[in-house]
Formats: C-alpha cells, sequence, structure tokens
C-alpha cells in the first residue's frame, strides 16, 4: 500500500512552515484538524480549493497558490509532480472515516509519532516516518488514525501514474 520513495531534509520544510504559519489561510475540520492548499483550481480560493473531500479529479487542482512561489514548496511540488498539495493536520486523538482517494497520494511527515498511523482494512497498519517521501495508494480504502495526545503534520499531494 506504501512505497518510500526519497530521504528528504524535513527541518527544512518546518523551518520554511514555521516561518509563514502565521499568513496561512486554514479550513478547519472541527475535531480532526485543518488543511490549507498549496495548489488551487481554476477560479478557485487559492488556500481553500484542495482542502476537504475532492469535489473532481486532482489533476485539477494544478495551480500554484501564489503564496508559495519561488520557495521549497513550489520545488517539491515540480519535483514529484503533485497535485491538490495541502498542509494536513490531524488533532490528537482523531481519525478520518474510512476512504478511497481518487488518486494515490505523495506524503511528507512532518510533524510526527509513532502513534499516527495509515489503516488499510482489514490488516494494513503503518507509521510513516519523518524525513521520508512515501508513495501512498490511497485509490485503496484506508483511513488515518492519530492515537498520540500531539498533532500531526503531513505535506500531502496527489499524483497520477
Amino acid at each position: 500500500m506504501y512505497k518510500l520513495l526519497d530521504d528528504i531534509d524535513t527541518q527544512a520544510i518546518l523551518d520554511y512552515y514555521m516561518s509563514i504559519e502565521k499568513e496561512i489561510v486554514w479550513f478547519d475540520f472541527g475535531p480532526k484538524g485543518r488543511q490549507s492548499g498549496l495548489q488551487y483550481a481554476d477560479n478557485e480560493d487559492p488556500y481553500l480549493s484542495a482542502t476537504g473531500r475532492a469535489r473532481f479529479s486532482d489533476k485539477r487542482f494544478s495551480n500554484l497558490n501564489p503564496f508559495y512561489s519561488n520557495s521549497i514548496i513550489e520545488k517539491i511540488i515540480k519535483k514529484y509532480s503533485l497535485y491538490r498539495t495541502r498542509w494536513m493536520w490531524v488533532n490528537p486523538s482523531s481519525c478520518y472515516s474510512i476512504h478511497n482517494d481518487y488518486s494515490p497520494r505523495i506524503h511528507l511527515p512532518i510533524i510526527t509519532n509513532p502513534q499516527c498511523l495509515f489503516v488499510f482494512p482489514p490488516d494494513q497498519i503503518f507509521h510513516l516516518e519523518i524525513n521520508k517521501v512515501y508513495f501512498v495508494d490511497t485509490t485503496k480504502k484506508h483511513t488515518f488514525i492519530n492515537c498520540s495526545e500531539q498533532a500531526r503534520l503531513h505535506l500531502v499531494g496527489a499524483v497520477y501514474s
């Protein structure tokens, strides 16, 4: 369900994130967490367009949010040919519904711990470590559970093969 693609300097991404965090516009998902778009669909809000449940193909979210121009984020999006890229915070003691996505995802864990788990029913459970880039086949039924007391942050983008 997942494959390690690359090693990456997560600290550089975290440092960049911390330098801009107060300027980011968020979509709040209540007890589950919050998201902010790094890419967006034509004629939609650059921060909120890609958040939540997709209403159509992920590939339509191909425009870079101008806030991230000439940044480490733009380099990552280009390097991995990402669409619908988002910051995704998952709150402590929360979980997503079981679902499947339109396309696989690339995950870059930024802030995490071993109690943050992907679950692919009936029996595949795994944790994604920082300083790594992962391909995750989220077209298969799955959920994500944060069993810890700390919020988790991933940089997530859709990919097409």
